[in-house]
């Protein structure tokens, strides 16, 4: 039996890579016919770092009896279409399924993504559905009828479609580290030492931070002050923060802080 990627011919699908989104999408299942009655009744969100992923994971639940709940994993690829086909064939390599040619269904046939694939395994479902769209996959995990299944993840392409698109992602203005610049002007730190970044403002933010070295950490008697440890590595290091509300596009900003002999 043949791996999903030996079926299809990633070079094809590769040609030509298309522009990053560029504009933030939110999920909402009232705002998609096909899943009007369903309701989100769990989500996880978290960043992967290399390579550079934004996932959300939704758990919905129907309020028409007897229908199974659905799983929706949407994820943002940082650098483009070539790392969303990655996550595409890891999330169906992750399900540990056998895939038969003659039941793959390609969603290009059907005008739904960049690339994708469905399969079922109940007569008249589509019990899963997988597709990118520029930098974005999505995925749905559940048992819908064939014509609904398509219906959803139509509309969901159809939303994806309207969204602003950019060669690049530039870095935001800073925000969260405005102030420690003005405060800090040189910027060091002695190795193993703590230095306070900033205060996390109330709202529908996750932060997420990525760092050269050392450590960014919430204050234990203050949860919305994050600090930075320094490590042993001496020199410029750096931090990234990827700041997601709802959505999933980040607003990222860095830092540089140069860490000095204690």
């Amino acid at each position: 039996m043949k791996t999903l990627q030996e079926i299809f011919n990633r070079d094809e699908i590769l040609s030509p890579s298309p522009q990053l989104i560029n504009e933030n999408f939110r999920f909402s299942p009232q705002a998609i016919p096909a899943l009007a009655k369903y309701k989100i009744v769990h989500q996880e969100v978290r960043l992967i770092e290399s390579p550079l992923y934004l996932v959300r994971k939704y758990f919905l639940s129907s309020s028409t009896p007897n229908e199974i709940p659905l799983q929706i994993t949407i994820s943002l690829a940082w650098d483009g279409f070539s790392d969303a086909l990655d996550f595409l064939f890891g999330f169906c390599e992750a399900l540990d399924l056998l895939f038969s040619p003659e039941k793959l269904i390609d969603t290009r046939k059907h005008a739904i993504g960049d690339f994708g694939v469905a399969w079922n395994w109940v007569a008249d479902e589509i019990n899963i559905l997988a597709f990118v769209r520029n930098n974005v996959f999505i995925g749905i995990q559940g048992f819908l009828a064939r014509e609904k299944m398509f219906s959803a993840v139509t509309a969901l392409d159809d939303e994806l479609k309207k969204l602003a698109t950019t060669d690049h992602y530039l870095e935001n203005q800073p925000d969260f580290f405005a102030k420690i610049r003005t405060e800090n002007k040189t910027m060091s730190i002695p190795a193993g030492e703590r230095l306070d970044i900033g205060t996390q403002t109330p709202g529908n933010h996750t932060f997420f931070f990525i760092n050269s070295d050392g450590s960014m950490n919430r204050a234990a008697a203050r949860p919305d002050l994050w600090y930075f440890r320094a490590g042993h590595e001496l020199g410029n290091q750096k931090i990234d923060l990827f700041r997601v509300d709802e959505g999933i596009l980040p607003q990222k900003e860095s830092l540089s802080i140069t860490v000095v002999k204690a």
